[in-house]
């Protein structure tokens, strides 16, 4: 399990059904897999019956008290207050700082094609993520080498903090605290992150920057209803979470289109057809990604068949009937996105990939929770819509320019961190349209 847990979880659907219940160490454990179901965990999570699973407490030395880590009030207050900084009509703004990222990449990239020479997407895609999040929460870049260092550290969190969990569970946290070298590389990375991070504050971020540093807008803002404001640690808790789930998911995301997209020239083909005919210039507009349809398909078909959140637990606070099925308290319930979007009773063909699956005329009739990749209830990702916004522009903007080649003889599979990562590189060629 601790190898491949989309694995695990899958075959132990296909074999038991859409409700299995097994033991993870001591911890009664549930895996619930039907789209019902699943909106049914999500609206009683509103009513107070779970809560997010205390496997994150696990999280705690990354994301201190933020917004990923809290329940009950503190993350009340907390949605609150970031809730209006993550709104279609408030990052429509970072746009131009997107598409001026990634112009930056692609001229990088002319002279890789000129040279025939391959690229790994998984690295270019967190290369390219981390400078737009840097530019969006501090309006500047980190310098090169301080990024590099971030991306890594980035990489050895997200690698270990599964096996934390689950270490967590098994043996109650005994081992995740003995001086191992895993347990020193975890550390180190955790003060890397923050050493890199700390050099930014609301004062000194970027001053008349053409638009506000996120981090001082959010040192500014106060809960609508209790008026409460952060302090210097909450600051830190929500600009590490924001800066890490930025780019471990939206990365990942883009890495895996881009693969997807490389082993079907028929669906590259359209995409370059769409964006040929919508953009006016080198730079796409706001408007124009609006009408990227196709586009939108094939990121959704990748979400759906590679989710970058695969899984997602919640305990439960007191019982719950799940269907005809009793689920006693202090149980962790998990559905996952990398089960349910595969589910052949709402996808046909379900390890096809297909992406006018998301025409309006074959979506019709989908349950809501057949596909979730932002999760979903009050919970749902606050970065959805920034998500989307970067893989729609950073995509028509790469298939403007080049047609990638995979390479046949490099197999692609995933590793299940804490997010859902390439196992190796995914490398491709580029060539100039």
């Amino acid at each position: 399990m601790w190898l491949d847990i989309p694995g695990f979880l899958s075959s132990t659907a296909r074999r038991y059904g859409d409700i299995v219940r097994f033991k993870l160490g001591p911890q009664e454990t549930y895996l619930v897999s039907r789209p019902a179901d699943i909106k049914h965990i999500y609206q009683q999570e509103k009513n107070g019956v779970y809560e997010k699973s205390f496997f994150y407490q696990q999280m705690k030395p990354v994301f201190g008290d933020g917004i990923f880590n809290s329940n009950g009030e503190a993350w009340h207050r907390q949605r609150r207050l970031l809730r209006p900084f993550f709104t279609k009509s408030y990052i429509a703004k970072w746009h131009k700082v997107i598409a001026s990222a990634a112009a930056v990449m692609l001229d990088d990239w002319q002279e890789k094609a000129q040279n025939n020479q391959p690229v790994d997407l998984a690295v270019e895609m967190r290369r390219l993520v981390e400078s737009i999040m840097a530019r969006i929460l501090f309006a500047t870049r980190i310098p090169e080498q301080d990024a590099e260092e971030a991306i890594d550290a980035i990489g050895t969190l997200s690698g270990q903090l599964m096996g934390r969990i689950l270490r967590d569970f098994i043996f109650r946290g005994v081992l995740n605290d003995l001086p191992s070298p895993a347990n020193r590389r975890f550390q180190k990375a955790v003060q890397t992150i923050d050493r890199t991070l700390a050099r930014f504050t609301p004062q000194s971020s970027v001053r008349n920057a053409a638009i506000e540093p996120l981090i001082s807008s959010l040192r500014q803002a106060r809960d609508e209803e209790t008026r409460w404001q952060m302090n210097a640690a909450e600051m830190r808790d929500q600009v590490v979470t924001i800066y890490f789930a930025g780019q471990d998911t939206t990365a990942n995301g883009l890495a895996w289109t881009f693969h997807h997209i490389s082993q079907n020239p028929n669906v590259a083909a359209r995409i370059q057809a769409e964006v040929d005919k919508v953009f006016s210039g080198n730079l796409p507009t706001s408007d124009e990604l609006s009408r990227l349809a196709y586009t939108g398909w094939v990121i959704n078909e990748s979400l759906r068949l590679s989710p970058p959140a695969y899984a997602v637990g919640r305990n439960t606070i007191c019982g719950d009937l799940i269907r005809n099925y009793r689920v006693p308290s202090n149980s962790l319930v998990t559905s996952s996105q990398y089960v349910t979007h595969r589910h052949p009773a709402y996808w046909e063909s379900p390890d096809k990939f297909d992406p006018e699956r998301f025409s309006q005329e074959r979506s019709r009739g989908r349950p809501r929770y057949a596909f979730f990749p932002f999760g979903g209830g009050q919970r749902t990702c606050l970065g959805m819509h920034l998500a989307m916004m970067e893989m729609t522009t950073i995509t028509a903007m790469v298939m403007k320019v080049f047609t990638l080649q995979a390479d046949p003889r490099h197999r692609v599979s995933h590793k299940a961190s804490l997010t859902l990562r390439p196992r190796h590189e995914i490398k491709v060629l580029l060539h100039a349209r």
